[in-house]
Order: C-alpha cells, then structure tokens, then sequence
C-alpha cells in the first residue's frame, strides 16, 4: 500500500499500521486470489518453522534419513513462500507443496516414521489442505488421504509396508486422522462463516460511509468516485454527459427562521423531487453538501439538461413550502440551478467541469433565482 510522503509525515506510526491493516483486510475480503496468495505464504512459513524444528530434534536424536527429508521439506516450504511473496503466483507452488505433502505423508507411514511425534506432523495435512484449497478441495484431498491410510494399515497390503506397526498404533492412527480431518472442516467452515460476516459488515460500512444519511442520496465522496468513472468511460467513447449544480434559494434564512428540523424536512423533499426527475433520465443524483446537490447526467447535450434542470425547478416550485424569508417575492421555497455539457475529457477539463456548473448556478442566482443558469459547454 503506497502512502503520499507528506501523509506518511502527518501520520504516526500507529496511523501507518492502521491504514496496512486495513489495506490487507479489504485485499482479504475482496481478492480471492489475493486471500489464496496469503494462505499459501502464512502455510509455507508454518510448514517450514515446523519441518525446521524438528530437523533439530531428528539430528540430535542421530536419525538422518528422517532429518533430511523434513530438512528438505524445511527448504522448500520457505523458498515457495519467497516465491510466492515475490512473485504472486501461488497456484503452482500451492500444487508442488500438496504434492509433496502427500509424497512424504506416504513415505513416512511406509517407512515407519508416522509414530511419536511425527504422527502430529502428518495429521496437519487436513488443515494444510483445508487452508490452501477451501472447503470443497481441501476435503476432497483429506478424505483421499484417509483412503490411503485405511489402504496401507487395514488391507491386506499393509503387509508389503517397509515397517510393521503395533495393532494398537494401527488403530488409533487412521482414527486420530480422522478426527483432525473433521476438526479442520469444522474450522474451515467457521473461518468461512466468519469471512463472510466480516465481507458483509464491510459492505454494509462501504454503504453507509457513501450515502448521505439525512436525505439518502450518495454523499460527496461517493459523487466523486462516480464523477471519476464516468469521466473515464466517456473519454474512450465519443459522446457527453452534463451537469447540475443545485443549490436551494435562501436556504439559511429558512434554517434560521424555521428551525434547523424543518429545514432537515426540506432537503429530504428537495433530494426527492430531485431524483424523481433525474431518475426518469437515468441521472445520477448526490448531495454536494449543506443545501447544494449535483446530478450527473450521461448522454445529454446543453438542450436536454437546460430542459431536466427546469423542470426540477418547477417540481420544487409546485411543492409550495412556504418561505417567507427567501430573498425572492414568490414566498416559497425555490432552486437555483446550474448547468454544463462536457464534450471534451482532456484531463485538465475535470475539475473545470464542476467548477463551471457552479459558476453558472451563481449567475442563476445572481439573476434573480428559481431559475437555471447559462448553459456552458466544455469543448
């Protein structure tokens, strides 16, 4: 996650970590393949930190076949998770892991290294695999598993095995395998719930922080992410999308005169009447904040918006609050609108687009208000 320099200045350390946490928290969330790629590095740490210990322990204990092989197993796990980090690529690196999990989970039970600890070891598999696939392939692998462990110390094949084990090791083994397979589905299948609350609680958060709660529009922030879209799109396509710049007349003398909740009850009823119009046009409708509000109107030319934005002033005309401190003679509340068509989406002409809606929505203003201003076109 890159962070501007003068915001890593402005910002402790604290901050720092927050904005990490919840980079990765989103990436989590949201990118499978991102969700997979960490799975796969945490894994092959975990896997590489274990094979790493017991090598110790194989090598004090003077076993060396054993302690090669985990040595080797050690190696892997932590060049595959560098592999990984670096490159993002965990799909096949998350194949040559399961492979050769499987590879030394047999070679160990044929050769008889599955007791003591080594029998913890290898009952990690259902987890390694539950972690890296998800829960239809990680069950699918573990249950194979366990076919092969019924095979090698229940039929008549065992037998042919390098090593003889105990009737009771013969037992328990198969069943303690058992047992973690199915703990690691019931722990896979509770992280999965738990993921899906979490992407449900962020969604709900990503609503909530984009919509205006008063008058249930989107609010500034989510008008500029879709200002920002559509400016992308229509400057691959030869086409326009224009905007209105609306602001309700004398709206702080209704505030003062009327109260603050009646004037609460007035933006609700303006957002509406507003949205009603721009809805029918397939326009987009935000609140710019305080009384102001800004429509986003895709396809339409300086004649089509002049005709939408009159007839948002004449919806909130014919809604007949009254106003008797508006700076007009009407004695109801009224809006000012300004407009522009934006035919050019050079880079330099973004901000200028907004900039000029607003100009022409003082000069309704400055005319007289109720009424919609020049409309300006960005050419």
């Amino acid at each position: 996650m890159k962070l501007p320099v003068n915001d890593i200045i402005n910002k402790t350390g604290g901050d720092i970590m927050r904005l990490f946490s919840e980079d990765i928290f989103k990436k989590m969330t949201y990118d499978i393949d991102y969700r997979y790629q960490m799975n796969t590095i945490i894994f092959t740490m975990i896997t590489g930190s274990i094979s790493v210990v017991f090598l110790i322990t194989n090598l004090m204990s003077k076993e060396y076949l054993l302690a090669s092989i985990v040595g080797f197993l050690s190696i892997l796990s932590f060049s595959i998770s560098i592999y990984v980090d670096l490159t993002g690529n965990y799909k096949n690196p998350a194949y040559v892991i399961t492979v050769s999990g499987v590879i030394v989970f047999i070679t160990f039970a044929y050769f008889g290294f599955v007791e003591g600890f080594s029998a913890i070891w290898l009952c990690l598999l259902p987890f390694w695999f539950l972690f890296l696939y998800g829960y239809k392939w990680g069950i699918m692998l573990s249950v194979l598993m366990q076919l092969v462990l019924v095979i090698m110390f229940w039929s008549p094949f065992s037998s042919m095995m390098a090593y003889q084990y105990n009737q009771s090791f013969i037992l328990r083994f198969p069943i303690l395998y058992l047992a973690c397979v199915v703990s690691s589905v019931v722990m896979e299948l509770s992280r999965e719930n738990m993921l899906k609350r979490l992407n449900e609680s962020v969604v709900l958060l990503e609503k909530v922080s984009r919509v205006d709660k008063l008058t249930e529009t989107d609010n500034r922030r989510a008008f500029e992410e879709r200002y920002e879209d559509m400016w992308k799109l229509f400057k691959n396509k030869d086409e326009k999308f224009s905007i209105m710049m609306i602001d309700i007349d004398s709206f702080k003398n209704y505030n003062d005169n009327y109260g603050h909740q009646e004037g609460d009850v007035v933006l609700k009823k303006v957002a509406n009447e507003i949205r009603k119009v721009t809805d029918r046009s397939g326009g987009y409708t935000s609140r710019w904040g305080g009384e102001e509000f800004v429509c986003l109107v895709p396809f339409a030319d300086e004649t089509d918006i002049s005709w939408l934005a009159n007839n948002i002033c004449e919806s909130i005309y014919d809604l007949q609050i009254t106003h008797e401190y508006s700076s007009t003679s009407l004695g109801v509340l009224t809006v000012s609108i300004g407009v522009c068509t934006i035919y050019d989406f050079s880079d330099e002409n973004k901000n200028t687009s907004l900039a000029t809606a607003d100009k022409s929505m003082y000069e309704a203003k400055a005319s007289g208000k109720n009424r919609v201003g020049k409309a300006y076109l960005i050419k």
